[in-house]
């Protein structure tokens, strides 16, 4: 009985992690003179209710300055947020981590520049 129980526990483990999976690709870019981050999180599911990038951070130089929790993803393909930064200066270090509800993360790094800025 202790074995089949076991056995049922590994195969629901390797289900989840195989159905589950982590953001796949992340684009973001910063416009220093809007000071507006736009970000892109890829992460394909079937239902945007069940699975879905439930968190997204921001980090300027190592502060976090920005967290947004959701229950949905914006479509079947991508989670994508735009936030302005008003304090971010040339040189300074933006963070940007997506965390899938299931399992996973996603992060990408920007260095403050005064043109477009799309860095990984």
């Amino acid at each position: 009985m202790r074995v089949k129980l076991f056995l049922a526990l590994i195969v629901l483990l390797l289900s989840v992690s195989i159905i589950a999976h982590s953001p796949s690709l992340m684009n973001a870019s910063f416009d220093y003179k809007t000071k507006i981050l736009k970000v892109t999180v890829k992460h394909p599911v079937k239902d945007i209710e069940e699975h879905y990038i439930e968190k997204i951070t921001v980090e300027l130089n190592g502060r976090l300055i920005i967290q947004q929790n959701f229950k949905s993803q914006t479509n079947k393909l991508t989670q994508e947020v735009s936030y302005t930064i008003i304090d971010a200066e040339i040189e300074d270090m933006i963070v940007i981590k997506a965390y899938c509800n299931i399992s996973g993360r996603k992060s990408f790094t920007i260095i403050v520049s005064e043109s477009d800025n799309d860095e990984e």
